[in-house]
């Protein structure tokens, strides 16, 4: 009953085609989205079909629905049997042992033994797409059912968003509409793709009537008459599926109410075998294998093989590559819930016992096989088995870095613990280790949150059971670094200062080690320097009896960091170096991105921005290599983000943050506090405000980082949001006051005295002046007073040695002449200087645009007034820093500085002041009436004596016939010269 010729979906298979022909370049991404039956597979089909004539590779997995159980990359190892099956077994595993060996363990036999590492999954599958793509480009990969998608496949399908430009394939993702609810997992999935401009959406709508008969002809051989294609109509709504079930029951008589009706009536009208094969397939899956139906229903193969035939000669069923399927999943679903509970029940407890005999028969490698135990079992009440099953899914799922599904068979596991009898022989472990596992897997794929109450829930496990103090250490030691994770400092600290304790009389050792390490860490992270080298020396001490190679490695790269912000350059970069050089003669994944992530550190710290970005990208392509992309490689990919923004390379550094700053936890708000400042600067405030939001979001009402707080800060004054600036100022201080920490504080301090100048430049158009005036220079005054106790107490050599944080700190200075009115230009440039000699051009631009208003205001040279601005000017249009460089145009128009700049042509409002005899100083002047400004006020803001400003006024009077400066300022504001088009201050 389908419908022998494609029929409609013109413009959908057109854009489908393009994106094709487009992959042979480069790779793309397209999302297909509709209803249930309303044509997806169809239309993916019809694509392969067209590519597969001219010549290239196509593959369509699809997701599994097994209720809450997850089946790890289910439509990935669909694709990778289609490409062996293609390819052919030799070509195709040498492809995979060159490209992606970590795929492996995803097809059925190929394990040996390897289990794949965290993340590696992802980073292979890109690796495998590239390679097929340089041997066939312009392949077709069809991801089918994203609705039911697996949180591993969800991952993939996110990393493959940001990553798969480089590869030459096509990847089709399809998903039903209709089955998204509010909370449903793929919705954070959707939106991050909705934000990526590499990925086309195509939405499949409904057929028209006229689609719809051509439609109907072509399943019925005849054309259909008005009244039965009305019918149809109407009943379908025009879903082609709905339609097609509607029309198999002959067109006669009343049409079923249902579409579940209409599916039942077409297949009760098959012998009455067949409808008990099809209902007993419907328990096992969308996929029918005749020799499970046979083992779970005791028929003959043979029996089962001719009701197959039966089913797919009238259309329930339809063959596939490697089998036959239903020809929906709505048939299946129909099936399966006409079944009695009973049924159900009986049914999936003899599928379990079938698979668990059979390996062979569960269609897939091991962790597929005991994710449908546990299914099956689970569904069949069968809790003892279930648990067993649970805990075997979530051991294998590991094995082939399906981390989030190893998570939900791991809780899973837990819930049935209290009820079954023996857990621990069931599980073949103590219920602790199981509790560390599932904590373990549910940090690496991101959810911190639930690491910390599955570790929370261990510390209660060793409260009922005696414990060697290694155990609860080792416990509590993970415990801190996942509340860290989560923003809970003090909740960390407690954590690791408890592991250490618990250890202190006992005796050498590398969980003793560990510890103490781990401890200092801690403190680095959170700014007490000072504490943090006198632990980690600690640790070194401990481990030099030891002789631990991971925690020496651990050591080395938190104490090289630490003594670089301490300010001892060559001692810490010397101790970042042998961390680097150890972990890759251990060969050891995680600590070599570690020590790459804190050597680009150590270079950002010291302002050596260049070597940072170079650094920065050879280690996100290892921590692609080894999978570690999704993790660790998010804050490298922050690192090199924050280099190039700083070296002024913007559009690379957008992209980065845009893909680091989706991602969920902190380091997605890491990201988006960069991106918020890069937007800043470009000057875009919407998107930085937006960013800025994203990049607040702490867990527990934790406090962001100093940093975030203060960029936010920035982003509220450009705003003209002063009071919630100083707020998030004050909360940026708050936290930082009690570190070691000079680089960060330097900023801190930067941004807080910026709020205070820009809040003092903006107050005539805020009302009282006075009083703004004068909150702003108090609070000034106290920013600058901390500012220097802060430079004192951490001693001038650490300020000498951190270049970057000395030129935030004269920032500081320069702006507090600012905020009183007594902009000193010789402060500015030293600043600016300093920027120069950095590499770092946006703020240099800043500081001389600063000089060059300083100098006009203090009525010097108008000569280097103009160098100055011309300087700024330059590298604000180099970098694209839009808003900078309209600040700097506006300073040079007001004090007629001549910048090289083109004369603008003539407007019709030029043209009809001039009719009336107004000079464009005379303008600015009307421009500024607008605001309210006084005399006074006009002289400052053009650079020109209060007198020379009463004469503009009073010739300004005479030729707009007014008689005062009400009626000329109510006429500049007729005409768009009201305090809302006035330009906010730089940031």
């Amino acid at each position: 009953m389908t419908c022998p010729t494609f029929v409609g979906r013109g413009p959908e298979l057109r854009r489908l085609d393009e994106a094709a022909d487009a992959a042979t370049h480069e790779g793309r991404i397209v999302l297909i989205a509709g209803d249930a039956g309303v044509g997806k597979t169809r239309l993916i089909e019809e694509l392969c079909a067209r590519r597969r004539a001219c010549g290239a590779t196509t593959a369509v997995g699809g997701c599994v629905d097994l209720g809450d159980v997850g089946v790890g990359f289910a439509p990935l190892i669909e694709v990778l049997r289609s490409f062996r099956s293609q390819l052919g077994p030799d070509k195709f595993d040498e492809l995979l042992d060159r490209s992606a060996p970590e795929l492996r363990p995803l097809l059925a036999g190929g394990r040996d033994g390897h289990a794949a590492l965290p993340g590696a999954v992802l980073a292979h599958t890109l690796a495998l797409l590239d390679a097929l793509g340089d041997q066939r480009a312009g392949a077709v990969v069809a991801f089918e059912d994203l609705h039911w998608a697996d949180a591993s496949t969800r991952d993939l399908v996110a990393f493959l968003a940001r990553n798969l430009r480089t590869a030459k394939v096509v990847l089709v993702l399809s998903y039903r509409e209709d089955d998204l609810h509010r909370r449903h997992p793929l919705r954070p999935l959707l939106a991050e793709l909705a934000r990526n401009a590499a990925v086309e959406h195509v939405q499949l709508g409904r057929m028209t009537r006229s689609e719809l008969t051509v439609l109907l002809a072509g399943v019925g051989g005849v054309v259909p008459t008005d009244g039965v294609v009305d019918a149809v109509m109407a009943r379908s709504e025009g879903n082609p599926f709905y339609a097609e079930e509607l029309l198999a029951l002959g067109g006669t008589g009343p049409l079923p109410l249902t579409l579940r009706d209409a599916i039942l009536a077409r297949v009760a009208r098959l012998a009455e075998p067949v409808q008990a094969v099809l209902r007993e397939a419907a328990v096992l899956g969308d996929e029918v294998d005749e020799r499970l139906i046979a083992g779970v229903t005791g028929r003959a193969v043979h029996e089962v093989g001719s009701a197959l035939r039966d089913a797919v000669a009238h259309q329930v069923l339809v063959l596939g590559a490697d089998g036959c399927r239903f020809r929906h999943a709505l048939v299946r679903e129909a099936l399966y819930e006409d079944l009695l509970p009973g049924e159900r029940q009986r049914l999936h407890e003899t599928a379990a016992s079938v698979i668990n005999a059979r390996p062979e028969l569960a269609g897939g490698p091991e962790h597929v096989r005991w994710a449908r135990l546990a299914y099956h079992w689970d569904a069949a009440e069968d809790q003892a088995n279930a648990f067993a099953a649970s805990v075997r899914a979530g051991v294998e799922s590991e094995t082939v870095g399906a981390l989030a599904e190893a998570t939900t068979h791991f809780q899973r596991a837990l819930e049935l613990w209290p009820r079954v009898t023996d857990p621990e022989g069931g599980a073949g472990m103590a219920k602790l280790a199981l509790v560390v596992r599932a904590a373990d897997a549910a940090s690496h794929t991101g959810e911190p949150a639930q690491a910390v109450a599955l570790m929370e829930s261990a510390l209660a496990l060793l409260d009922e059971n005696a414990a060697p103090p290694e155990t609860p250490a080792l416990v509590l030691e993970r415990l801190g670094g996942h509340r860290a994770a989560v923003g809970d400092v003090p909740g960390s600290e407690q954590a690791h200062q408890a592991s250490v304790e618990l250890l202190a009389d006992a005796p050498p050792s590398e969980v003793k080690a560990l510890c103490i390490a781990a401890l200092g860490r801690h403190q680095m992270l959170v700014g007490r320097l000072d504490e943090a080298e006198t632990k980690l020396r600690e640790a070194m001490a401990v481990n030099a009896t030891v002789g631990s190679s991971a925690v020496q490695i651990n050591v080395l790269s938190n104490l090289g960091a630490v003594l670089v912000q301490l300010g001892r350059i060559d001692e810490g970069m010397a101790a970042l170096i042998e961390a680097l050089r150890l972990a890759e003669h251990e060969e050891r994944a995680s600590d070599i991105s570690g020590a790459y992530l804190v050597l680009t550190g150590a270079f950002i710290v010291t302002a050596r921005y260049q070597e940072a970005a170079d650094l920065a990208a050879t280690a996100l392509s290892h921590a692609r290599q080894v999978g570690m992309e999704a993790s660790i490689g998010s804050r490298l990919a922050c690192n090199r983000a924050w280099a190039l923004l700083c070296l002024g390379h913007w559009d690379e550094a957008t992209e980065l943050l845009a893909a680091a700053a989706a991602r969920h936890g902190d380091n997605g708000a890491h990201a988006a506090g960069i991106a918020a400042r890069l937007a800043l600067w470009r000057g875009d405030s919407d998107e930085a405000a937006a960013y800025c939001d994203r990049a607040l979001q702490a867990p527990n009402g934790h406090l962001a980082g100093p940093e975030r707080l203060a960029f936010a800060a920035d982003v509220a004054a450009g705003q003209g949001r002063f009071a919630h600036a100083r707020a998030l100022a004050r909360d940026a201080l708050a936290v930082i006051e009690p570190t070691d920490d000079l680089w960060v504080a330097a900023v801190v301090f930067a941004i807080a005295m910026q709020v205070e100048a820009d809040c003092v430049d903006a107050a005539p158009t805020r009302g009282p002046r006075a009083e703004d005036v004068a909150e702003a220079r108090a609070v000034a005054d106290e920013l600058l007073m901390r500012a220097h106790d802060r430079a004192k107490r951490l001693t001038s050599p650490a300020v000498a040695a951190l270049p970057e944080a000395s030129a935030w700190l004269a920032v500081t200075e320069a702006d507090h002449g600012r905020a009183w009115g007594r902009s000193d230009p010789d402060r500015w440039a030293a600043a600016a200087k300093q920027f120069d000699t950095l590499l770092i051009p946006y703020p240099a631009a800043v500081a001389r645009l600063r000089e060059a208003d300083a100098v006009l205001r203090g009525r010097g040279s108008r000569l280097r007034a103009t160098d100055a601005a011309r300087i700024a000017l330059a590298t604000a249009e180099r970098i694209g820093a839009k808003a900078l460089t309209d600040q700097v145009r506006l300073l040079a128009q007001r004090a007629r500085l001549e910048l090289d700049e083109a004369p603008a042509a003539a407007t019709p409002e030029a043209t009809a002041w001039a009719d009336l005899g107004i000079s464009p100083r005379e303008e600015e002047v009307l421009a500024l009436l607008a605001h309210g400004r006084s005399n006074h006020e006009i002289a400052k803001e053009l650079f020109i004596s209060e007198k020379t400003a009463s004469v503009h006024v009073t010739h300004l009077l005479r030729k707009l016939g007014v008689a005062s400066r009400v009626e000329a300022a109510a006429i500049g504001q007729r005409i768009g010269m009201g305090p809302d088009v006035r330009p906010q201050p730089v940031s």
